[in-house]
């Protein structure tokens, strides 16, 4: 079972399936394949920050960051740019984009998390020596209480508040969570 994953970019949708790029142009209501040469990732969540398509491909096994350039037309493993501690492994994480930072939150991790951690991807590694800080958000940093710990949830941004919807708990029960 291959993962999906959707941005939306200069009036088109991409899609990664599978290690194919699909590009859907809503003006005419057609499909095609991004044809890139060389490696490019196989699944991951897909955000788009100025411009670019970000993959973050994380899970037991291995973490990768992503940027594809729409423009030109490439991949790029950016995860040699990353300095310093990242998200730990999961999988089934929420994620979203606001003012050119990613935030990623929760996700399966044997237990479940309910951790929130965000890259600032304004730059991403378009000046030279670039380099991309994962920076993990302490509870006190946030308003309000924090969420309780789930994966496999919605996750938007919109006003200057990040909103969290569904999920499921990391209990025995497989409860739904509001």
């Amino acid at each position: 079972m291959s993962e999906h994953s959707c941005a939306a970019l200069g009036g088109a949708l991409f899609l990664l399936d599978g290690g194919d790029l699909r590009k859907y142009n809503v003006t005419v209501n057609e499909w095609s394949i991004v044809d890139v040469p060389g490696i490019k990732p196989t699944a991951g969540i897909m955000v788009h920050v100025r411009g670019l398509i970000w993959v973050l491909r994380q899970n037991v096994f291995t973490e990768e960051l992503w940027v594809f350039d729409h423009e030109q037309g490439t991949w790029r493993d950016v995860s040699s740019h990353v300095r310093g501690a990242s998200p730990p492994s999961r999988g089934k994480q929420g994620c979203t984009v606001a003012d050119d930072r990613i935030y990623v939150f929760g996700g399966d991790r044997l237990f479940g998390s309910n951790d929130l951690w965000v890259l600032d991807a304004a730059e991403g590694y378009l000046r030279p020596g670039a380099e991309l800080v994962w920076t993990e958000l302490s509870a006190g940093a946030l308003l309000g209480s924090a969420p309780f710990e789930r994966y496999d949830m919605g996750m938007a941004a919109l006003g200057g508040r990040m909103y969290i919807f569904g999920g499921e708990a990391p209990s025995a029960s497989g409860r739904h969570l509001p």
